[in-house]
């Protein structure tokens, strides 16, 4: 299952009258800090972004002089360009400010549409299909306590059978190197499988675990709809094939009093248990139960705009 993944990174910038730059990041961070002096002596602060999706950064500004500095500061990255400028006090003394940071995939400002009705990630043809919560499922935390609120659905699907976009979005992030676990038998859960992000309007993100080696079908950074393949089914042990969907948002962390803030624990994951559109009507699942698929064109134009809709009318 895909939680909460948080990127570390460092960076440091001294000035007086010119500045000297030292960052301490990866070049696959998601998110790349820089900083510069302005003509004030002011630090201005700069985010290049090299991935798809809204990124949540806390920065922890570090061993600073002559600069005002916010105790926290958590901000949401959607593009590329300045972030902060840090005022310079003035005084008559070298500049200089060092800082740790971390990003994580998501809108700490997200604002979710609880009332928001799902397509269901499967074939309304397959009829009725069980699903059960993967949080009944101990083992899947190795005797660790599973996330707040953690919701995640196992939609119990055949070999072959195909996965589908459960809303329109955008994809942010594919992971397609993983082997199948097919022919072992004996596995119940590998953190080495494939997936699909994709990040809707309102901020939360679906993510789509156990999807077969090979067979993922769309792009980064490609527009999926209520009725868009993604990929063929996964499968642990290559008995039981399902799909793994979870829906979550990011949000700033609440520090209870006593407890300190951390930037490195600055937001945290809130999972949903959607609505989605069942044969029976629109509901919550329960575990064990069996639900059969609708796509209603209302429900794959919902979010679409005028020119997607002429595009799709056009075909």
């Amino acid at each position: 299952m895909r939680l909460l993944k948080c990127v570390l990174a460092t960076g440091l910038c001294w000035g007086l009258s010119g500045a000297s730059q030292v960052y301490a990041q990866r070049a696959d961070d998601p998110i790349q800090l820089t900083a510069d002096f302005n003509e004030a002596g002011d630090l201005v602060v700069k985010a290049e972004k090299r991935r798809l999706g809204t990124y949540s950064a806390a920065i922890d500004f570090q061993n600073v002089q002559n600069l005002t500095v916010p105790s926290r500061y958590r901000v949401a990255i959607r593009s590329s360009g300045p972030l902060i400028v840090l005022k310079s006090r003035g005084y008559s003394q070298s500049t200089h400010c060092g800082w740790k940071s971390v990003f994580v995939l998501g809108d700490r400002s997200a604002k979710p549409d609880t009332s928001f009705i799902y397509r269901l990630p499967f074939s309304p043809a397959r009829g009725a299909t069980e699903v059960r919560f993967a949080q009944e499922d101990k083992s899947l935390f190795f005797h660790t306590a599973p996330p707040k609120n953690w919701a995640a659905f196992c939609f119990f699907l055949n070999r072959g059978d195909t996965v589908y976009a459960i809303r329109k979005g955008l994809v942010v992030e594919i992971k397609e190197q993983g082997t199948s676990e097919r022919g072992k038998p004996g596995v119940v859960y590998t953190s080495d499988h494939n997936y699909v992000q994709v990040e809707h309007a309102d901020g939360t993100i679906a993510t789509y675990n156990v999807l077969e080696p090979g067979s993922v079908c769309v792009k980064l950074g490609d527009t999926v709809y209520p009725d868009t393949p993604l990929a063929l089914v996964g499968s642990f042990d290559g008995t039981q094939y399902r799909v793994a969907l979870t829906l979550h948002y990011i949000t700033d962390r609440i520090f209870a009093k006593g407890n300190a803030y951390s930037y490195e624990h600055a937001f945290e994951s809130v999972f949903i248990n959607p609505v989605f559109a069942t044969a029976d009507g629109n509901r919550m699942l329960v575990s064990h139960n069996r639900y059969t698929a609708v796509v209603a064109p209302e429900l794959i134009t919902k979010e679409m705009t005028k020119r997607e809709m002429k595009a799709r009318t056009e075909k």
